[in-house]
């Protein structure tokens, strides 16, 4: 099994879940899914107030301004998007069963995808978004070059899909999103979507 431990050591990254109080998921929670839908300028702390049922005063107690209320939401989407789903990705032993559950997983919840691109847009302004946004792209694409060799690929072979991949998958939300919600995504178009960038499942036994 791929071990990530000294990668996220070298990154200076790792997010858990004890890293959040229990009174603030209510505001990430909220404010993740107003960034990917409305974007930043609908980030509003009276209207999130009002829709929690909370008081700004718990608000500014929580996260001091905005914009730390931002890195926050920030350090939320990458614990959400990202470590928690390693996490569980990690029980899995197939590489290929690995792979299909990652496009799943981005096609079933495309609200963290979007929030993706939207943190994008904030990094060109704000430095520490932008930090955070690095690191976690250079893990998420060391992680699926971890399973792409196990697939059989080179390292190198396995960096440059993983690269590929990632930004591949990043158009397709930007084009999918506006559409209505479809039904998850069969496990035939998942291995015909890896194909069309020269992804092969069966990579290691056409080797053999």
């Amino acid at each position: 099994m791929y071990n990530f431990t000294s990668f996220y050591i070298m990154i200076e990254i790792t997010i858990s879940k004890d890293d959040f109080k229990k009174s603030e998921i209510p505001w990430l929670e909220l404010g993740l899914k107003t960034l990917a839908i409305h974007g930043l300028s609908n980030i509003k702390i009276d209207v999130m107030s009002k829709k929690l049922n909370i008081s700004r005063t718990s608000f500014y107690h929580l996260f001091t301004s905005k914009n730390n209320y931002i890195y926050r939401l920030c350090e939320f989407w990458a614990y959400s998007g990202t470590f928690k789903y390693i996490e569980r990705l990690q029980r899995i032993e197939k590489p290929s069963e690995k792979l299909i559950e990652i496009i799943r997983f981005i096609s079933r919840d495309r609200l963290e995808g979007i929030a993706w691109i939207s943190y994008k847009h904030i990094g060109d302004n704000n430095h520490e978004v932008k930090n955070i946004l690095h690191k976690i792209e250079s893990l998420r694409i060391e992680f699926v070059s971890g399973i792409l060799i196990g697939l059989g690929y080179s390292d190198e072979q396995a960096k440059v899909k993983a690269r590929v991949l990632m930004y591949f998958l990043f158009g397709w939300l930007v084009l999918e999103w506006p559409k209505e919600k479809k039904n998850e995504i069969s496990e035939s178009e998942i291995i015909e979507l890896l194909r069309s960038i020269e992804i092969d499942l069966n990579f290691h036994d056409s080797q053999s």
